[in-house]
């Protein structure tokens, strides 16, 4: 533990200055801080990154049965034929729900 100074009377008044005596009571205000510190950095880059939930649209149409739920966002994409994507969507499913049936029966 540093050694604790004196802080200027113009800091403190009357008033007796806060002085950690034990190695718990100095670092538990530093730990707290680093808490919030990532807390915040990782609120900040993942719940306010609007690229990031346009990805995660992005994902859950290609995740869902159909491509009925587009967003505004997502027509930005002008590469992507929608319903083209979703007949390849359908195609994929049933070609995967049929490649699981078949690794049931065999040994």
């Amino acid at each position: 533990m540093p050694r604790q100074r004196k802080p200027p009377q113009r800091y403190t008044g009357d008033a007796i200055a806060h002085v950690a005596t034990t190695v718990c009571e100095y670092y538990r205000p530093l730990y707290f801080l680093l808490l919030d510190t990532a807390i915040q950095q990782l609120e900040e880059r993942f719940h306010r990154n609007l690229n990031l939930h346009k990805y995660m649209a992005l994902e859950n149409i290609l995740l869902s049965e159909t491509c009925k739920n587009i967003t505004d966002d997502l027509l930005e994409y002008k590469d992507v034929e929608w319903p083209d994507l979703q007949i390849q969507l359908e195609l994929f499913k049933r070609n995967v729900q049929l490649q699981v049936s078949v690794m049931q029966f065999l040994p």
